[in-house]
C-alpha cells in the first residue's frame, strides 16, 4: 500500500540553514519525482523547519508536535557530519514522529528505531506502509 494521495500529509523536514539548497530541496524534487513517475498526485504540505540555535529545544518540540514523519537529511560525506550530535533524531523520536534520517555514524545506535538511508522516498513508502507497525515496535523500544 502506498501512500493514499487523496488524504493530506505533512512531513517536517529538519535542516540547518546550509543545508536548504544543497541537501533538501532536491531531496524534496527526488520525493515529488518519485511520485510523479509513479502516477501519483501528491497531496503533502512540505514543512522546511530552519534550525534556530537560540530557540531550542523549544522550537523543535513546537514543530515536532504534530508531525508524523519526520525527515532529516544530511550529508554523510561532510567532514563536519563525523562529530555531529544525535540530538535532533533522538528529539524526533521522543515526539514519536517516525523518522526518517541520513546514515550519520552517530545515528548508528539508533538503528532500531528510524529508517536510515539516502533513499528518501523509498524510505518514506516504508514509513506509510509499515507505519502502525513500526509506531509500536518504536513506542515500546523509547
Amino acid at each position: 500500500m502506498k501512500c493514499d494521495t487523496s488524504r493530506k500529509y505533512e512531513l517536517s523536514i529538519l535542516t540547518h540553514n546550509e543545508d536548504l539548497q544543497q541537501k533538501v530541496i532536491p531531496v524534496i524534487k527526488e520525493i515529488i519525482k518519485h511520485y510523479a513517475t509513479n502516477r501519483t498526485v501528491l497531496n503533502w504540505k512540505f514543512r522546511i523547519v530552519p534550525w534556530n540555535y537560540q530557540d531550542q529545544p523549544s522550537q523543535l518540540e513546537r514543530e515536532l508536535k504534530n508531525a508524523h514523519i519526520s525527515l532529516i537529511p544530511s550529508d554523510p560525506n561532510n567532514p563536519w557530519k563525523a562529530g555531529a550530535s544525535s540530538n535532533r533524531l533522538v528529539d524526533s523520536i521522543q515526539s514519536g514522529c517516525i523518522t526518517i534520517a541520513s546514515r550519520l555514524k552517530s545515528y548508528d545506535k539508533l538503528r532500531k528505531i528510524s529508517l536510515q538511508g539516502e533513499n528518501f522516498p523509498e524510505l518514506i513508502d516504508i514509513a506509510w506502509e509499515n507505519r502502525l507497525k513500526l509506531a509500536t515496535a518504536y513506542s515500546n523500544l523509547r
